[in-house]
């Protein structure tokens, strides 16, 4: 694949600035393009995986950079200049774009039009976003779609239970946020009766994820499943 003197694709390139039409376009031709990861040139990282890793962006990393600049700058003039405010829009229904299509598979181009359920923070979740892009993403959707779970009947914490590979302590912090926002959740049931600390236990998610769950279900846990 083609890329340009700063390792990025096309879907990069267009992310960066939140340029829907192309964005549309690339989708269009492969969906797949959304999990495409933009390694920084090699003079900017060493060899190790690790430095690579924690350099590297994906596309929804770019758009919600381009997004936080765009309201920081807002928030600086403090005034509702409209080009900004346009840009603050667009920029939106880009993070919306890739999230969604992230999470279906496909390409979609009008999320809230679409059959299928919008879910952005469970979009996000899965697609193993940078610190300060979950955070960005969190303040956005925590108010409409923190208690959202999907056909499954997964909220939140069973996604973040789902996946042992993630670093522990930010998932963690996840789950300590989701709770925050959601303190329900510990208690809720997935379509297979299960809530998230019975799905961490059978993912193997560890301690660091375990810990947690318990200390907000336990004694709710041992009422209504241990006899």
């Amino acid at each position: 694949m083609v890329t340009d003197n700063e390792n990025r694709l096309p879907i990069h390139t267009a992310a960066a600035s939140a340029f829907l039409p192309g964005l549309r376009a690339l989708l269009a031709v492969d969906p797949s393009c959304v999990r495409a990861l933009c390694a920084p040139p090699i003079a900017e990282h060493n060899a190790s995986s690790s430095s690579l890793t924690s350099s590297a962006l994906y596309p929804i990393d770019m758009i919600v950079q381009y997004y936080d600049t765009v309201v920081k700058e807002l928030d600086e003039i403090r005034t509702k200049d409209p080009i900004l405010v346009e840009k603050k829009h667009t920029a939106e229904e880009a993070i919306e774009v890739i999230l969604m299509t992230s999470l279906y598979g496909r390409a979609i181009f009008l999320p809230r039009d679409q059959t299928e359920a919008f879910l952005p923070l469970h979009a996000a979740l899965l697609m193993e976003t940078r610190d300060a892009t979950w955070r960005t993403l969190l303040t956005m959707y925590k108010n409409l779609h923190a208690e959202d779970v999907d056909e499954l009947g997964r909220n939140l914490l069973h996604l973040v239970a789902m996946d042992p590979s993630a670093a522990g302590s930010r998932r963690q912090g996840i789950v300590r946020e989701i709770h925050a926002m959601f303190p329900t959740a510990v208690q809720r049931e997935n379509k297979d009766g299960l809530i998230p600390l019975q799905v961490a236990i059978m993912y193997n998610a560890g301690e660091e994820i375990t810990k947690p769950l318990i200390e907000y279900r336990e004694t709710t846990f041992r009422r209504r499943y241990v006899r």
